[in-house]
């Protein structure tokens, strides 16, 4: 059984994406340089802060390249 622990840092983060994507006019879609970090990053971390997310962001991109 596995438990979804809510973290609120997650909402603002999506809050201040959507802010900044409407602002650019980007839609939720591949053109959007935000997309990736949404769809395959940030549902499947389990980081207590934005801060802690950030970095395992930054592991993840090093361990592509």
């Amino acid at each position: 059984m596995t438990s979804i622990i809510y973290k609120k840092w997650k909402d603002k983060y999506i809050d201040l994406i959507n802010k900044i994507s409407m602002k650019k006019g980007w839609s939720a879609s591949d053109i959007n340089p935000f997309f990736y970090i949404i769809y395959d990053h940030l549902h499947r971390s389990n980081a207590l802060s934005l801060r802690e997310f950030k970095k395992q962001l930054k592991e993840s991109k090093k361990n592509n390249d």
